[in-house]
């Protein structure tokens, strides 16, 4: 751990209730077990029932499932669609690097990239006509 148990133990008196209990109840994976202590000896330093407790932990977990649940739907954005379709090659360089939990994102930005090879295989067959 970076910081030494006082250290975190002071920074953690500054914390917001629902920023303590996502850290010892929610999130307990995403930190050092001794950060998790920590976290849960200042909830009980604020006094908070355990009826108080399993409400707010309730109500943060839901809050995050909600939250994630935008980042995965969330479109593609209109520059990127652009993008996509301008430089279809380097778009699938960049989808390779997009998070897998960007589902709606992933999907746009392989239909944009897919309308890019067909607007340039469109356009060398149109040229080639002209020839």
């Amino acid at each position: 751990m970076d910081m030494n148990v006082e250290e975190l133990k002071k920074k953690y008196q500054e914390f917001e209730t629902e920023e303590l209990i996502r850290i010892a109840y929610v999130d307990t994976e995403d930190y050092q077990p001794e950060a998790v202590e920590i976290a849960k000896s200042e909830i009980k330093k604020r006094g908070i029932s355990s009826d108080e407790l399993q409400i707010l932990i309730a109500k943060i977990s839901e809050k995050l499932q909600k939250d994630a649940k935008l980042v995965i739907e969330k479109p593609l954005t209109v520059g990127w669609k652009i993008f996509c379709l301008i430089f279809p090659i380097i778009a699938l360089l960049i989808i390779i690097l997009i998070p897998e939990n960007w589902i709606q994102r992933r999907k746009d930005a392989w239909r944009w990239l897919l309308y890019g090879f067909f607007l340039r295989i469109g356009i060398i067959l149109f040229l080639e006509g002209l020839l």
